[in-house]
């Protein structure tokens, strides 16, 4: 770092959360100086179009359409990628890996899909690959689950892991709205992108819980393995005859370890409400994990919008102040690339519905 007091940062992408990151990080900049006793200051940021009209003072920092001023600055310690998709976000990460440089994701497609190997290549590099932003939003879930649960056996997974598709399904219930309808106002309020197949139809929820079985689970969950069924075919119907039974309809990542493999199922189900997923509404989301020792522990938070995501990277910039070598070999695979190749398990980099 240039200096002891100071980590610098680059962004890739300025999106919703990276806009987020940025006002965030001045909104807050006295309290994390008064925590850590160090700043965090953003040096640039890559972009799409520099011309773009933002909501965002950017006069502070260097915006551009060039990945490489970001990637080979020297002076920047750790990259941001909030772009999104496997590429070209899989290739910057492997390069800023490659030049010691920390990077803290929010891309659960691509560490869904490829984070075994970028975790072998920051642990090589000897830096952090941070991540907490890449499932349930602002639940600090990905930590709880690496640090704090490490003396207990954890069974199963199950939670509520896709804000947009919570809230449609709250508006279905209490307004009556057809799905249409309910997505298009996800869609006007940001929650949903202009193309929602990812939300709807629950690849985003497969990605993240194949994150968390790769972390709770000594097997490898693949994405491929997801039986996975979206939200798309629920009726207002469907709401009300849930209704009249005292259920409501969520949908719901499930994750099960026998001992033996680990069963993965993304889709709606059907809860009584007197379940703790039930009552979770809007943009919220859950996840409850069943350990051996401590038994049931349930999160709740949001997890949409530029805030609650752009929290969790924070947080992850906080660690990498807190603790900048790699501490822990295995970030995101349960067994090594030469023990799946023994076990005849290949990485599937498609998501298939079963």
């Amino acid at each position: 770092m240039e200096s002891a007091h100071t980590l610098y940062i680059g962004l890739l992408g300025l999106g919703t959360v990276g806009r987020g990151v940025v006002m965030s990080l001045e909104s807050n900049r006295m309290q994390i100086e008064t925590r850590t006793g160090c700043s965090i200051k953003v040096l640039g940021a890559l972009v799409r179009h520099i011309e773009k009209p933002r909501n965002l003072d950017v006069s502070a920092f260097n915006v551009t359409d060039d990945p490489q001023a970001i990637l080979l600055d020297p002076r920047i310690d750790v990259v941001v990628e909030v772009m999104g998709g496997v590429e070209p976000a899989r290739s910057y990460i492997r390069q800023a890996l490659l030049s010691r440089k920390h990077v803290v994701t929010a891309n659960k497609e691509l560490l869904a899909q490829y984070g075994d190997e970028l975790g072998e290549l920051a642990d090589r590099q000897g830096v952090r690959l941070l991540f907490e932003a890449s499932v349930a939003g602002g639940i600090p879930i990905v930590r709880m689950v690496q640090q704090y649960l490490t003396a207990n056996r954890i069974t199963s997974i199950r939670g509520i892991l896709n804000g947009t598709c919570n809230y449609i399904l709250t508006k279905m219930e209490d307004d009556g709205l057809p799905f249409a309808e309910a997505l298009q106002n996800a869609q006007r309020l940001g929650y949903a992108e202009a193309d929602p197949k990812s939300d709807v139809e629950g690849y985003d929820s497969s990605y993240k819980l194949a994150i968390l079985a790769n972390m709770a689970f000594p097997v490898k969950s693949l994405v491929s393995a997801v039986q996975r069924q979206g939200i798309t075919e629920i009726s207002e119907q469907d709401i009300r005859a849930a209704e009249s039974m005292g259920c409501v309809i969520k949908l719901i990542g499930e994750a099960t370890y026998d001992g033996q493999q680990v069963i993965l199922k993304v889709g709606p189900r059907l809860l009584p409400r007197e379940d703790a997923l039930a009552g979770v509404r809007d943009v919220f989301n859950a996840v409850t994990l069943t350990a051996d020792v401590v038994g049931d522990l349930t999160f709740i938070g949001r997890g949409a919008g530029e805030l609650p995501t752009a929290s969790a990277v924070i947080e992850d910039l906080m660690e990498v102040l807190r603790t900048p070598s790699p501490y822990w070999n295995e970030p995101l695979r349960s067994f090594s690339a030469s023990e799946s190749s023994e076990k005849g398990t290949t990485r599937d980099s498609s998501v298939t519905a079963h």
